[in-house]
């Protein structure tokens, strides 16, 4: 199953960490930060999975994402993964974070 993460920055060059949720299975009652992440959809390219997972999760739109040439191979809930590591600038002219 291809996966993306990515690190999404503002113009202070801040990043922006998530929380875990109870909604989710692989941080459930976590105490760790995350950043944003999920899955491919089967007719999207990994960059779209990027712009909608920031889209969902966060609520911000990306002016653009670099792909760091980084992929983590790993098995999660049974399944074989590849994730694929992205850096994700936020569109200040629409949205922003402190």
């Amino acid at each position: 199953m291809k996966k993306i993460c990515t690190f999404v920055i503002n113009k202070e060059n801040k990043i922006l960490l998530l929380l875990g949720s109870d909604k989710d299975p692989q941080f459930h009652r976590s105490f760790w930060y995350a950043v944003t992440g999920g899955c491919e959809d089967y007719d999207e390219t990994i960059e779209d999975t990027v712009k909608r997972e920031v889209k969902e999760e966060t609520g911000l739109d990306l002016k653009e994402s670099i792909y760091l040439n980084w992929i983590f191979k790993y098995e999660s809930l049974g399944v074989e993964c590849e994730e694929y590591v992205y850096a994700s600038f936020v569109d200040e002219r629409k949205n922003s974070f402190k």
